[in-house]
């Protein structure tokens, strides 16, 4: 009787485990221009809800001084919900939520500095 017991408590501890494993998350992805942004906060708040979000700055790159503080305040506000800002291109931003898995979130353009250089 007591193996039994044994037997159906650690089936009852299994059960709980199971219940306990982590949730794949799928994000949406999201496509913005800077023209539908007037800040950084509805950007920062999407990707708080987990989606992951590309943002065209396109437009802002002629004047420099606005491009470095707009990106300035969108990576403060997404270092605050532990997010990534990484520059996909000359023209967009992804910001990944900290619930992506790291390897995602680590990817970004190969050889950028090498193309600038060799043009």
């Amino acid at each position: 009787m007591r193996i039994g017991k044994f037997f159906a408590q650690s089936k009852e501890e299994e059960s709980e485990e199971k219940k306990e494993e982590p949730k794949i998350i799928q994000p949406q992805v999201k496509f913005y221009r800077l023209s539908d942004v007037v800040n950084a906060e509805p950007i920062v708040n999407e990707v708080k809800t987990g989606n992951l979000v590309f943002l065209n700055i396109g437009k802002i790159n002629p004047y420099p001084d606005r491009r470095k503080r707009f990106l300035t305040a969108l990576k403060l506000c997404a270092s605050e919900s532990f997010s990534t800002v990484r520059m996909v291109s000359e023209d967009t931003v992804m910001i990944i939520p900290s619930t992506i898995p790291i390897h995602i979130r680590n990817l970004g353009p190969s050889n950028q500095k090498e193309r600038k250089a060799g043009e």
